[in-house]
Formats: C-alpha cells, sequence, structure tokens
C-alpha cells in the first residue's frame, strides 16, 4: 500500500437549521465545543486509518496534513487527493450534523498548490539517492488574489514620504517572509518584482522603488541572521518574550518622539505632509533657533474616501428631540446635534449676529444650556444682553437658530484654533460674543523664516 501524503483547507460552515451552534452561542461555550468537535474528528479519522500529522485552526478554517495507512485504492477516474478529500468530509459531517465541511485540495489549483490567506503552500517530495529515503517538506510562496487590487499608497497622496518608504518596505518584507526559505532565490525574485511593478503602476521612481527594495533585503537579512544566532525567531510564536514584548509596546505608545541619546524630546508637533517635507524641515529649522527640545510628526491629509463617504447613510434628518434641540428645532440639523467636539454659531433673525463658540460636548447639550439661559433670562447669557442692548426687549428661543459649522472629534487644538479664528474674522457688530472672549484668538506662534 502506498502512503500519500497530502494537505487540505476545511472551512467549518455553521447551520443554523438546528444544532448546538444553532442556538446562539456564546463565543466562549462556541469555542470549547469547536475544541471538543476537533478532537472528535481527530479520533475518528485515526480510527479510520488516516494519520494526523498537523492540525492547525484559524477561527472556521482548518489546515491539515495527514497520511493513509490503508483503505485506499490507487486506482480511478478521479484524483487520489480529492478522493481522499471526499472520505475525510464524510468522516468530519458524520461528528455533528449542525457542522458541515467543505474540502480544498490541490488538484481544484492549476497550480497544484493550495492557497491558504496569503500563502501557497504545496508538498515537495526528495529521494535521497544514497539511502533510497523519500523525505517529504512543505514549502510556501506569497500569494494574493487575482481580484485584489493591485495598487500601493499613490505617490501623489498626500502621505509623508517617511510613512510611504516604511509602509512599503515592510510589504516587501512580508513578501520575503511569506516564501520558504527552501524556495529557489529566482522564484522568490518574482514575487519581489511583482511588487516592484505594482510601486510603479502607483507612480513611484525607479529610484525610490530601488531603495524600498534595498531597504527590505537589508532588513530580512538581519532578520536571518538573528533567526540563525537563537536571538529572535524568524517566524516568531505568539507566546515568545510575550510579556516582554507588551511592555515595549506600552512605552512606545507614550514615548514614541522621545527619541534616544542626549537629545531627548520632552514633546510633538503634528504638521501636514507637504511635498518632499519642505514644512516639516522649516519647523525644525525654527526649533533648532529656538533651542526647545520638540519633535515634528508630519500626518497624512485626509483622503477622499473619508471626503464622500458616509458612515450612516440611514442616520435621521433631525433628533428625536427636535423640540428641546437648538439645532433641530427649525429644521436644519440634518442630525449632526450629537457630534462632539464642534464648533458652531448661534445666529439672530432679526440683526443676523452671530455668536461663535465650541465644546468637547456635543451640540445638543451646548443647545439646551443656550436655551436655558434664554428662557430664565440669565443676564449673563449674551444672547439675552444682546437683545435688550441691540433690540431693547427680551430675548426669545424663536429669534436664534443654531448650527454645526465644523466637526474636530477629540482634537482639542484644532477645534479652539478654528474658533478663535472666526472670532477673529467676525469681529464688529456682527459678533454678538462678549469682548472677554476675545483674548482667544492670540494665539501663541513660532516665528518661521521663509
Amino acid at each position: 500500500m502506498r502512503n500519500h501524503i497530502y494537505m487540505f483547507n476545511k472551512e467549518a460552515r455553521r447551520q443554523r437549521k438546528g444544532g448546538p451552534i444553532g442556538l446562539g452561542l456564546t463565543g466562549d461555550v462556541a469555542q470549547v465545543l469547536m475544541c471538543w468537535w476537533d478532537e472528535r474528528v481527530i479520533e475518528r479519522l485515526k480510527e479510520k486509518g488516516m494519520d494526523v500529522v498537523m492540525y492547525k485552526r484559524l477561527v472556521d478554517d482548518i489546515n491539515m496534513v495527514l497520511r493513509r495507512r490503508y483503505g485506499g485504492d490507487d486506482q480511478g477516474v478521479e484524483p487520489l487527493d480529492k478522493r481522499n478529500m471526499d472520505f475525510v468530509q464524510e468522516v468530519a459531517n458524520e461528528v455533528l450534523s449542525s457542522i458541515q465541511v467543505t474540502t480544498e485540495y490541490p488538484s481544484k489549483n492549476a497550480n497544484r498548490k493550495m492557497p491558504i490567506l496569503d500563502l501557497n503552500v504545496w508538498m515537495e517530495t526528495q529521494f535521497d539517492q544514497v539511502t533510497h529515503e523519500v523525505s517529504v517538506s512543505i514549502l510556501h510562496e506569497y500569494y494574493s488574489k487575482e481580484v485584489s487590487s493591485k495598487a500601493v499608497i499613490d505617490a501623489r497622496s498626500a502621505v509623508p514620504w517617511k510613512m510611504k518608504r516604511t509602509v512599503l518596505t515592510q510589504e516587501v518584507i512580508r513578501i520575503l517572509r511569506n516564501c520558504s526559505r527552501r524556495l529557489p532565490w529566482i522564484e522568490v525574485c518574482k514575487h519581489v518584482e511583482g511588487f516592484s511593478m505594482r510601486m510603479q503602476f502607483s507612480g513611484y521612481t525607479e529610484m525610490f522603488r530601488a531603495q524600498v527594495v534595498k531597504s527590505a533585503l537589508c532588513a530580512y537579512d538581519k532578520m536571518v541572521e538573528k533567526d540563525e544566532r537563537g536571538e529572535e525567531p524568524l517566524y516568531r510564536p505568539r507566546e515568545w518574550r510575550r510579556v516582554e514584548r507588551a511592555e515595549e509596546r506600552r512605552k512606545k505608545k507614550g514615548d514614541w518622539f522621545k527619541g534616544s541619546g542626549k537629545k531627548k524630546n520632552e514633546s510633538v508637533i503634528f504638521v501636514p505632509s507637504t511635498p518632499r517635507g519642505e514644512l516639516r524641515r522649516r519647523f525644525l529649522e525654527s526649533i533648532k533657533r529656538a533651542g526647545v527640545k520638540v519633535a515634528v510628526a508630519e500626518v497624512p491629509g485626509r483622503s477622499v474616501k473619508r471626503r464622500v463617504q458616509r458612515s450612516d447613510p440611514f442616520q435621521d434628518d433631525v433628533c428625536a428631540d427636535e423640540e428641546k434641540c437648538l439645532i433641530c428645532r427649525h429644521g436644519g440639523g440634518r442630525g449632526m446635534c450629537r457630534k462632539t467636539g464642534v464648533t458652531y454659531e448661534v445666529g439672530c433673525k432679526k440683526c443676523g449676529g452671530r455668536y461663535i463658540g465650541e465644546t468637547s460636548r456635543n451640540g445638543f447639550t451646548r443647545g439646551r444650556e443656550h436655551m436655558e439661559g434664554i428662557v430664565k433670562k440669565n443676564k449673563e447669557s449674551p444672547f439675552v444682553v444682546h437683545s435688550e442692548e441691540r433690540h431693547g426687549e427680551r430675548a426669545k428661543l424663536e429669534d436664534y437658530e443654531m448650527k454645526i459649522t465644523g466637526m474636530y472629534g477629540g482634537d482639542a487644538t484644532k477645534r479652539q484654533v478654528a474658533e478663535a479664528i472666526k472670532i477673529q474674522h467676525t469681529q464688529g457688530p456682527e459678533l454678538i460674543n462678549r469682548q472677554d472672549e476675545w483674548r482667544q484668538v492670540r494665539l501663541p506662534r513660532i516665528q518661521m523664516c521663509l
């Protein structure tokens, strides 16, 4: 009897027509159930003459390496791996009726290789002429679906060049790591050249592409050297130095900008990305002349997708408490009254005067405070003062309407700067804000030589 070694990928699909999984089990219970199911499948395969050499699960995918001892007929019209996988599928489906599986095998693909996530995996048999022994190895190479996008970060995008270089270099390193070290180097080069063509398609020059590939090769060689010296595995297990790595990530999260050496930075400034980092360079020159220890980091611009995308297409145009909301009571809120970290305007319908403000809370809450001040005729309310001094009458809710002018989320600096600029551009009779609020337009500046 010939021993046939093969690999297959199995997807365990939950059937909603009944059975334990169809009862809406919690994550922990479902995990325990799948562990039990895995053990039963392995036991039944062994009972029927199938040796389970490897069994790895990733969510609902299982990758296995099996060797069939007996019961297989080498003669037949269908490929042997298909007949073996049909046998495995039959055994697995008998364990629990609510869990049914589908199989994948090499003969389904033209290249006789198994696609698993971003890998192509296959078995290679080697015959030793001296010992007459047959050894089987599992090889892998980089793989991407035909339907996947061939574009990378566009060269013209508003992303810092340092970030582009880092992202693209890491992608080349991923391609190198996804290729087995036993794979011929000419095959590895084909995958790297394919990614280089993708960079060319996205607008990168030949010199930049060469720099990215060279940097990735140098980094990969260092990773291989560390693996050979036993310092760090090339394919790091999850449990390898788990506590130490978690501590390192925690420190980097808050101290990434401080750097190392004697000249440690005390703070960081974020500036928009500009061509060739011109704005960042000018900031660094000014900071150097000032003698302060401040790092400057470029941030990418807002993508076109974020500009045109609407996260909730079914969002209500007005809130549920329309009568209690100063924004939506006139029908102009468009559902933005619940957004936090906003700048806003409250306009007077009689004279066109405007009150400009900002809040870290949402517009509904801040509008309720303004409404309360008007109703209670609070002398601290700028709208009560405005109505009495400008119009000679008591303030009424019907005379004022509120709208959101900007949303900044958790960025307090941008929100306050935007409010200050709007106040500065609206100074005069049109501005309802009291004069003691004008002082915030005096923003600290760094003198730059252009």
